[in-house]
């Protein structure tokens, strides 16, 4: 294997080379066997007629001219150009396979449809979502900024028949339909690829304002999407099946955070506490890819040693997909020990963190949002040890590829049960979270790589 890349590196280093060398020839007008006229100012370009036949146009002029004289005179067609810079920048696309920066991306376009040049197609696809991320990597994008994307977008498919270029620029679209939701873009993606995106579970759902949606946020957002799109489109609307599996829909898996359990009863003297047998945890039935937070309920001690500390925790999450409720209970409820306190976790919004207040037991907790929120508080003691759990500065292991994982959302705890003072309390409490699955996002996204999780990583994630 190393023996093939090796060969393959001398090759492509030996190709580079050999165009580099044909280019400084063409500047030095070296071994040139054609010249150009061009315009009413009879502007003459000299040229290598093997680099100007990658342009169908001026290769058919090439042919059409006696081939007996040692060096072909040919006027360009006033049909091709009139301008000596046009034919000079398509010259430069062919001769190094680079665009000129003062010339605009959809100015190529327009050049290799009029020319017919296939590679210069090629070229300008594989620039076209280069251009497109220059932009939407920004945390958010302006109307401005917006607009001028869109006009981008529809020339694309005006100015060339390409298929190539319509591909690249439907692949742009993929990952990025909100920012041409609108009926002049929509006009010009058929019916049968957006379908088939949707059925392959590769479609991206995120907003001009800098969030990705998963979850139900992805299927309220798609549906808008399609219902703009059948209206354009002029048809009557296509059922649309959702499954999270290997989806864009929620690429998530669980990770741990390396912290310290919060929480952690000892014996002390003349004072002994006893441990319920068995670990418990929220989230076994209810894995991230399928469900998310939506509730959470604290049972509060009235008294713990004139203290109201946080005795247990019920969680109720919601399936991504059909929005069923179903709650995990701590399984403990006492009126006359505890008192109860439910917190709704926003529609739009998502838990990312946790203010906890702790020693030997849980004294309060407060959760934090996305958005910035802070939660009311699950108990109401303010003794023992404050932590701001922010999870990304936790993760367990050392690998950069773990330790870099993109945080969604908390996702539920573990913990044990102890008896102290007559009370049932939650003690070495651990806090789960999801993550993006990055195996499942390349995968989904092969040919972009990298450049998929780059995104994911500048952007804010929503459920």
């Amino acid at each position: 294997m190393e023996a093939i890349q090796s060969a393959d590196k001398t090759l492509f280093m030996y190709s580079s080379s050999v165009q580099d060398k044909i280019f400084d020839f063409y500047k030095e007008g070296k071994l040139t066997d054609v010249t150009w006229i061009v315009g009413s100012d009879e502007e003459r370009i000299d040229a290598h007629s093997s680099i100007c036949a990658l342009s169908n146009r001026l290769k058919e002029l090439i042919l059409a001219h006696p081939s007996d004289k040692k060096k072909k005179l040919i006027r360009v067609p006033p049909s091709l150009t009139n301008s000596a810079d046009e034919l000079k920048s398509l010259l430069l696309l062919a001769y190094t396979g680079n665009l000129e920066e003062s010339r605009s991306i959809i100015g190529y376009l327009e050049l290799c449809e009029r020319f017919d040049m296939p590679l210069g197609h090629a070229v300008c696809s594989r620039a076209l979502p280069k251009f497109f991320a220059k932009t939407l990597l920004q945390p958010n994008i302006d109307v401005n900024q917006q607009k001028a994307l869109r006009q981008i977008f529809i020339e694309a498919f005006e100015k060339t028949t390409s298929t190539e270029v319509h591909q690249a620029v439907l692949n742009v679209f993929r990952m990025h339909p909100l920012l041409f939701n609108d009926p002049s873009c929509l006009s010009n993606i058929p019916l049968d690829w957006i379908l088939k995106v949707i059925k392959e579970k590769s479609l991206w759902m995120q907003s001009t304002g800098g969030y990705v949606y998963f979850g139900r946020s992805y299927i309220t957002e798609v549906n808008q999407l399609l219902n703009n799109f059948f209206a354009v489109h002029d048809v009557n609307p296509i059922p649309v099946e959702f499954n999270s599996g290997d989806s864009m829909l929620a690429p998530l898996c669980m990770k741990d955070l390396d912290t310290q359990p919060f929480g952690f009863h000892s014996f002390a003297y003349d004072y002994n506490y006893s441990e319920l047998p068995g670990s418990k945890n929220s989230y076994d039935k209810h894995p991230p890819g399928q469900w998310k937070v939506c509730a959470l309920t604290g049972h509060v001690s009235r008294s713990w040693d004139g203290r109201q500390v946080l005795a247990g925790l019920d969680i109720t999450y919601q399936n991504l997909i059909t929005g069923r409720k179903e709650e995990v209970l701590w399984g403990h409820e006492n009126d006359r020990l505890y008192t109860k306190h439910t917190i709704q976790v926003p529609e739009d919004d998502v838990i990312t963190g946790a203010i906890i207040n702790s020693g030997w037991l849980i004294d309060k907790l407060v959760f934090t949002t996305l958005r910035g929120m802070h939660m009311d508080a699950l108990g109401g003691s303010d003794g023992g040890n404050r932590t701001v759990v922010e999870p990304s500065n936790f993760w367990r292991d050392s690998k950069p590829s773990v330790h870099n994982s993109i945080l969604v959302a908390f996702h539920g705890i573990q913990y044990i049960n102890i008896k102290s003072q007559g009370q049932i309390l939650i003690n070495r409490v651990t806090f789960h979270f999801s993550c993006v699955n990055e195996k499942a996002v390349l995968k989904l996204n092969q040919d972009e790589g990298e450049f998929a999780i780059e995104i994911l990583r500048s952007k804010r994630i929503l459920l």
